[in-house]
């Protein structure tokens, strides 16, 4: 079960992914685990919404049309906004898991394990407080 801010509160997630199939996917799991889902298939349309300023844990993919998951993570940091974010990419390449760590994210290679995605979610959350 997702640990709450307050027992009344269930931690928020965003994915962001232009992947369709992935973002269902992923939302199924997390609500399975106890989250309160919310997904996006691109940075524009989550940083339009009123959940960049609520979410917990922001799971994003790298690699996305029009603006990548670096990208986004950066323009959050310019508006202040500083949400534990986990990284996803199908495509792996050198350099990317520094740049991840740069910007305070992990970098999780698709496809990966549930469990090791749940425990890194609440780590990336617990560590922010």
């Amino acid at each position: 079960m997702a640990q709450t801010r307050e027992q009344s509160e269930v931690l928020i997630v965003a994915i962001v992914d232009d992947d369709d199939a992935f973002r269902r996917s992923i939302t199924r799991l997390l609500r399975s685990f106890g989250f309160k889902v919310h997904e996006y298939e691109s940075a524009q349309k989550f940083l339009d919404s009123d959940v960049c300023f609520s979410s917990d844990c922001l799971i994003v993919d790298l690699r996305m049309p029009e603006t990548d998951g670096l990208q986004l993570v950066k323009q959050l940091l310019e508006m202040k906004l500083r949400i534990p974010t986990i990284f996803v990419s199908g495509d792996v390449r050198e350099g990317d898991r520094e740049r991840a760590r740069e910007l305070g994210g992990s970098l999780f290679e698709k496809p990966f394990e549930a469990d090791s995605l749940h425990k890194a979610i609440e780590g990336a959350i617990n560590s922010s407080k």
